[in-house]
């Protein structure tokens, strides 16, 4: 499998207003047997990285997904950037890398977004 169709929406926010940006995936190819889909998770990680490759944020590690999740119209809750670092601190204004890494090894996607302060 292959992730396919990163999104970030939208691509810049201001975390000192109260912006967050949501993001979305897929994998390709599409998984049509139904019983597969219902059984099948997919792990998958979420960091941001800032423009020197310093990871500042993990949103999440490993976590399992469904196919039904992936293809939802709205991207899941737990796919929320809330321009804050893991410390908890409001992140410098600058451009950010979001990296998906599906399955550790497998695949991954990069897409870069804006943080305005």
């Amino acid at each position: 499998l292959e992730l396919e169709n990163l999104e970030i929406m939208p691509k810049a926010i201001a975390p000192e207003m109260g912006d967050e940006a949501r993001f979305r995936f897929g994998v390709t190819p599409r998984i049509e047997d139904p019983n597969l889909r219902e059984a099948r998770r997919l792990n998958f990680t979420a960091e941001l990285y800032d423009m020197n490759g310093r990871r500042v944020k993990t949103i999440f590690r490993e976590e399992a997904f469904t196919l039904d999740e992936l293809e939802a119209a709205e991207p899941p809750e737990r796919n929320l950037i809330d321009g804050r670092g893991d410390d908890g601190r409001i992140l410098n204004g600058g451009v950010y890398l979001l990296r998906i890494v599906l399955e550790p090894g497998q695949d991954q996607a990069v897409e870069g977004m804006v943080v305005v302060r």
